[in-house]
């Protein structure tokens, strides 16, 4: 069955994209919290959670079966990584100065904290940002715009079916672009062509 095209006309979606900028917010305050104390907290890389593939296709199968949702904390825990993981490849693309010539000024100006950003404060994130298993950054400046778009399209749906839609919108583009589909889904590319046919 052929998915309709993304609907980038986001004034149609205003309340996710509110939804998606408030995540965005405390995902932006949460991740220079743990960048900053990194070292005292004992972590080396940015902490990273992926769907479990198994889930996920249980939901998929079922939903395509049945036309329903049985398991709503399972899809609840689908959208909650998927939009997390969409803020953070965003984050990581900023401080990694792909999109903003000045991640400090960026986030100086956008966020009221209990210190002043530098540029100098993200010396090593690009060890930080990693993926341990690709060794390649979590960063695309290709693929934003294309995932914050249907991340809102996903938190402004009411409907388990809309929800199912628009998470399957970012899987397919996750998978399109096979490098980053392991930062959403156990198993990546392999998992989402399984589910896919």
């Amino acid at each position: 069955m052929r998915q309709p095209e993304l609907d980038l006309n986001l004034s149609d979606y205003e309340d996710g994209l509110q939804q998606l900028s408030e995540l965005e917010d405390r995902m932006w305050i949460s991740g220079l919290d743990e960048w900053y104390r990194h070292s005292s907290l004992g972590l080396d890389r940015q902490p990273w959670r992926v769907i479990p593939f198994n889930r996920l296709k249980l939901i998929w199968n079922l939903h395509a079966r049945s036309g329903i949702v049985r398991d709503c904390k399972g899809l609840r825990l689908i959208i909650d990584i998927l939009t997390e993981n969409v803020c953070k490849i965003w984050i990581n693309t900023v401080i990694m100065e792909r999109c903003i010539s000045s991640p400090a000024e960026y986030i100086n100006d956008r966020y009221i904290l209990d210190r002043i950003v530098k540029d100098g404060d993200f010396d090593g994130y690009e060890n930080w940002c990693i993926d341990p298993e690709s060794k390649q950054w979590r960063i695309s400046d290709f693929a934003c715009g294309v995932l914050k778009a249907a991340a809102a399209q996903l938190l402004e749906a009411r409907q388990d079916r809309r929800k199912i839609m628009y998470a399957d919108r970012i899987l397919q583009a996750t998978h399109m672009r096979g490098d980053i589909a392991s930062w959403f889904v156990e198993g990546g590319c392999f998992s989402l062509s399984e589910l896919s046919s």
